[in-house]
């Protein structure tokens, strides 16, 4: 199966520089990653460890565009395998960076681990900025001299949090980049794909899979992923942007502010996205906090697709596993399901080609004429009840939106239309436009009685 191609890596092969942000948990590196690229992106939180992934983002400072990258937070040896697969994402950015900002906590002092940091970064052949966070006074600044012993430099002072020498440490930034003819802008994305589900249903291991490399960090521990990781991604020549997001839990399971603050990120990804994978664990199967997701996506308006996950476990046929669920949720019928494997590779292709067609059909116009035939073949196969002691009468039918597709229905009489008749015309429009996992807007409105123009002689 030919997955997606990662152009996590076009830095390397089309100009960007890469700038990464390294150093010990907790001494500030998301922070000052928001505060270079302008945007609150990663989350920031007091507990160290909240960054675990890779986060790239585009930064421009004087006309000069690079990308820099957000990373985990470098821990001593002897971890568990959580730490070592943060630790290796931490390397792979090193690795590609054309520059990195080894980042301390400017009010502490040197620690063994920021001495074994810098003797890995000496031998990097890259430019190393030695950057003291957390200097806000001349005590301070006067403490953060003490790295000097670590042999990169006189550390650089800001204060991510307040902005302080930031300008000045993008200057420093941009006047130590290579010199590169200025790339073209990368392809903007054509469907923006959000993967979202409960915790541990396999999402950022199924993203790893259909970017062919580990990406994203994947652990047994339910919530290994806490902020929501944008990639950008080729499939057969369409770019695509693959969102990965934190488990959504539901209100009442959320036990800190950092899982809530996840929840919203969360959310907004599903906001910016046009179409959303629900990932079901194929093991647990459907379950109620599966159906919530499901209306969240649904109320947004966003293409739904379900993908199941963990299928090579699974000892059933799809089938059976698709009747049972939707013999319970009848209404999943209409949104496309796809079984899947981040360990074999199954179903990768075909979810990807999924994605594609729903976000070119979520933007698709149908022509006004083939809308009223579809209308009038609607209300002949089933009459609209009466309101009150008048028949509702349709007049015709036009789309207003799209993404979702939104329809504006003209009748004598809007407010007579019964609900069970307005959920028949939405599934009749549905399967004839084939519009599979889309979200319809239907609305309908009195049609305007011409104004009559009074006669001047009168």
């Amino acid at each position: 199966m030919e997955g997606a191609r990662d152009q996590s890596k076009r830095a390397a092969s089309d100009g960007f520089p890469l700038v990464s942000i390294i150093g010990l948990p907790n001494v500030g590196k998301s922070t000052l990653f928001n505060r270079l690229i302008g945007a609150r992106r990663a989350i920031v939180h007091r507990d160290p460890g909240v960054t675990r992934d890779r986060h790239v983002a585009e930064a421009e400072w004087r006309g000069i565009r690079f990308q820099l990258v957000d990373t985990g937070g470098l821990m001593a040896p002897g971890g568990g395998e959580l730490e070592r697969e943060v630790e290796n994402q931490v390397l792979r950015a090193i690795h590609e960076s054309d520059i990195i900002l080894f980042l301390i906590d400017g009010r502490g002092g040197v620690s063994p681990l920021d001495g074994e940091i810098a003797d890995m970064l000496r031998g990097v052949g890259c430019p190393v900025i030695l950057v003291a966070n957390k200097v806000e006074r001349s005590v301070d600044r006067l403490n953060s001299y003490s790295y000097s012993v670590l042999g990169l430099g006189e550390p650089f002072p800001v204060s991510a949090q307040r902005g302080i020498n930031c300008g000045d440490l993008l200057d420093r930034i941009v006047a130590a980049l290579p010199a590169r003819v200025e790339p073209s802008a990368p392809p903007a994305a054509s469907v923006k794909v959000a993967v979202v589900g409960r915790p541990n249903a396999g999402k950022s291991s199924l993203i790893n899979r259909i970017l062919g490399e580990e990406r994203l960090v994947v652990h047994h521990e339910a919530g290994t992923t806490r902020d929501a990781i944008d990639t950008l991604a080729e499939y057969k020549g369409r770019p695509l942007l693959v969102i990965d997001t934190a488990g959504l839990r539901r209100k009442s399971h959320v036990e800190d502010d950092l899982e809530y603050y996840a929840n919203i990120r969360v959310i907004q990804s599903i906001d910016r996205s046009d179409v959303v994978i629900l990932l079901i664990d194929g093991v647990e199967g459907f379950v109620h906090q599966d159906v919530h997701i499901l209306s969240l996506i649904e109320k947004r308006g966003k293409g739904m697709i379900l993908a199941v996950s963990k299928w090579d476990l699974v000892h059933i046929e799809p089938e059976d596993w698709l009747r049972g669920v939707r013999d319970e949720y009848s209404y999943l019928e209409h949104i496309p399901t796809l079984f899947t494997s981040a360990v074999t590779g199954e179903g990768i292709g075909d979810l990807l080609e999924a994605a594609i067609r729903t976000g070119d059909t979520l933007k698709r116009r149908f022509p006004t004429p083939a809308l009223n035939h579809l209308l009038g073949e609607a209300v002949a196969k089933r009459s609209p009840p009466s309101s009150g002691v008048k028949p509702i009468r349709f007049f015709y039918i036009n789309q207003t939106g799209q993404s979702p597709p939104e329809f504006l229905v003209f009748i004598n009489s809007p407010k007579g239309v019964p609900e069970g008749y307005q959920k028949y015309l939405v599934h009749f429009f549905r399967d004839r436009l084939g519009l599979d996992g889309i979200p319809i807007r239907m609305k309908f409105r009195a049609r305007r009685r011409p104004t009559r123009l009074r006669d001047p002689s009168s």
